[in-house]
């Protein structure tokens, strides 16, 4: 049976798979050791763009040529990409989110498997079972941001209502640490990073009507097939 025929579970779990160890294999042969902030929003966002082209583009296009409409890969991809610019938007901003996450976790697992832990100047005051719990915890949480990512691909309601909850959430907890740091700390300053920028367009994205549509649509072409 060739991949395509593949039922869309097997098809996505093969392909990460391989992307996983292709992307492993590159890192681990290139002679410049990145630090996971750079690292991980690579893998993330290669295995992303793997996902984007085999899943979506390439579907796409075999559609395409089985009715008599013939047309580069190149320009389905472009026409994907115009057909849903907003959805993409939002589904590169919850793999931000996702890579955020799994850079934080890997950097602790560095720090505890290299033994670095120790070395930092408030190593006593450390839990270094905490580590553990923490690097699981968020790893849950990015699992949660993939998840709306790719329900919000896939046209799920449910998603749409996770997003929103994810990105008002952040915005909420990075507004209140702020100011509950401007109340303790008189002379600090009230800042509102990209980070907090990005979820709050990320809010006002997910309510536009065109964006709502296009999850319906998306739902119900699903539902079709």
């Amino acid at each position: 049976m060739a991949f395509d025929d593949w039922p869309l579970w097997k098809r996505a779990l093969t392909l990460n798979m391989v992307g996983v160890v292709g992307v492993a294999i590159g890192f681990a042969s290139s002679d410049v050791k990145l630090s996971p902030k750079f690292c991980v929003p690579i893998a993330v966002f290669s295995l992303a763009l793997l996902n984007f082209l085999f899943l979506s583009v390439r579907p796409q296009m075999l559609a395409a040529k089985a009715v008599g409409q013939p047309g580069t890969f190149l320009q389905v991809f472009v026409r994907v990409v115009r057909e849903r610019p907003l959805m993409l938007l939002l589904l590169m901003n919850q793999l931000v989110g996702v890579s955020q996450l799994l850079t934080v976790v890997t950097t602790l697992i560095q720090l505890l498997v290299g033994g670095r832990i120790h070395g930092l100047p408030n190593a006593s005051t450390v839990n270094l079972r905490m580590i553990p719990v923490s690097a699981f915890v968020m790893t849950a949480v990015a699992a949660i941001w993939l998840i709306s990512a790719i329900g919000l691909w896939r046209g799920r309601s449910w998603a749409w209502w996770l997003a929103m909850f994810l990105n008002g959430l952040a915005v909420v907890v990075s507004v209140g640490v702020e100011l509950l740091a401007l109340l303790v700390v008189k002379q600090h300053r009230f800042s509102f990073g990209w980070r907090e920028i990005t979820a709050t367009a990320a809010c006002i994205l997910l309510l536009l009507p065109v964006v709502r549509n296009d999850v319906r649509r998306v739902r119900r072409d699903v539902a079709c097939t």
